[in-house]
C-alpha cells in the first residue's frame, strides 16, 4: 500500500548544537535551540491537505484529510538541536486500519516554514514543507468551542458531538456514544485537552478512551473542531473534523 505523504511533527528539548570556531586558539560558540511549537499546514504532492500541532512539552499530533474527511493521523515525540528536528511517529492509516512507525528529520525556521522527511516502517520516504499559521497564538476558551459540531468518519458514519459551556461532551456515532471532556491547554495556546469514552458498538477507537487535543480552525466564514487522540495502549485512535453548527 503506497501510504499518502506524511505529517510530520517536532518538539522542544534542551540539546546545545556547536559551531566550530576560525582562526588561531579555534573554539565554538553555542547555537541557540530554535522553538518550533504552533500550527503548521500544507498540501502533500497527493492532494491531501495537512495540519499538525507542534506541543511545548516535545509531542506533536498531525492529520491528513481531503473533502473534510480524516484520512490517518500521526503522534511523535521530538527533539531539537538548533534549527534542526529530529524524532520518531506513529501514523494511524484509517483506511486500512494500520499502525506505521518512523523517524522524521529536518529543518525548520520559527513561525514561518518547516522543511521534513520521515521514513516509515513500510519501506516508503516521504517529505513535506509546511507553513505556520498564527491562530496558534490566540489563546482557547470554553466559550469558543461551546456548540455542536456535525461530521462524518472516514467510512461515511455520521458524527455529532456537543460541548456545554463548562467543557462536557456528548455525542453519538451510529450505535457509538461519546462522552467526555475538553478544556483549553494551560499554556495560553489555541490548544484543547480532550479526553473522550466511547460506549456502544462500531466506535471508531473501539471501546473505552481516547486522550488527544483539538483545535478550532476557521474557514470561508465556517468554523471546524479537528481532533486527534489515542487509546491508552496507542494502537488506536479517533480522528475527526467537525462544523460548528
Amino acid at each position: 500500500m503506497n501510504v499518502q505523504i506524511k505529517l510530520l511533527t517536532a518538539a522542544i528539548s534542551v540539546l546545545i548544537l556547536s559551531a566550530c570556531g576560525g582562526g588561531s586558539g579555534g573554539g565554538s560558540q553555542p547555537v541557540a535551540n530554535q522553538d518550533p511549537q504552533g500550527f503548521w499546514e500544507g498540501t502533500s504532492s497527493s492532494g491531501f491537505s495537512q495540519g499538525l500541532v507542534l506541543l511545548e512539552n516535545g509531542e506533536g499530533y498531525g492529520m491528513f484529510f481531503k473533502n473534510g474527511l480524516a484520512y490517518g493521523a500521526d503522534y511523535g515525540t521530538f527533539s531539537v538541536s538548533g534549527n534542526k528536528i529530529s524524532g520518531n511517529l506513529k501514523e494511524f492509516y484509517i483506511p486500512t486500519n494500520q499502525v506505521y512507525s518512523g523517524t522524521a528529520n529536518g529543518t525548520f525556521t520559527p513561525k514561518s516554514t518547516m522543511n521534513a522527511t520521515t521514513v516509515w516502517s513500510n519501506g516508503n520516504t516521504t517529505s513535506g514543507t509546511l507553513t505556520y499559521n498564527a491562530s496558534y497564538d490566540t489563546p482557547a476558551s470554553l466559550a469558543q468551542i461551546t456548540g455542536t459540531y456535525v461530521g462524518n468518519y472516514y467510512t461515511g458514519t455520521s458524527v455529532n458531538i456537543s460541548i456545554s459551556s463548562n467543557g462536557v461532551v456528548s455525542g453519538i456515532s451510529g450505535s457509538c456514544n461519546i462522552s467526555g471532556t475538553v478544556a483549553p491547554r494551560p499554556t495560553g495556546k489555541n490548544v484543547y485537552n480532550t479526553n473522550l469514552v466511547f460506549t456502544g458498538t462500531n466506535c471508531a477507537p473501539g471501546q473505552g478512551s481516547a486522550n488527544g487535543i483539538g483545535v478550532l480552525v476557521t474557514t470561508n466564514g465556517a468554523t471546524y473542531l479537528y481532533t486527534a487522540g489515542l487509546n491508552p495502549a496507542q494502537t488506536n485512535g479517533f480522528m475527526w473534523i467537525g462544523k460548528k453548527q
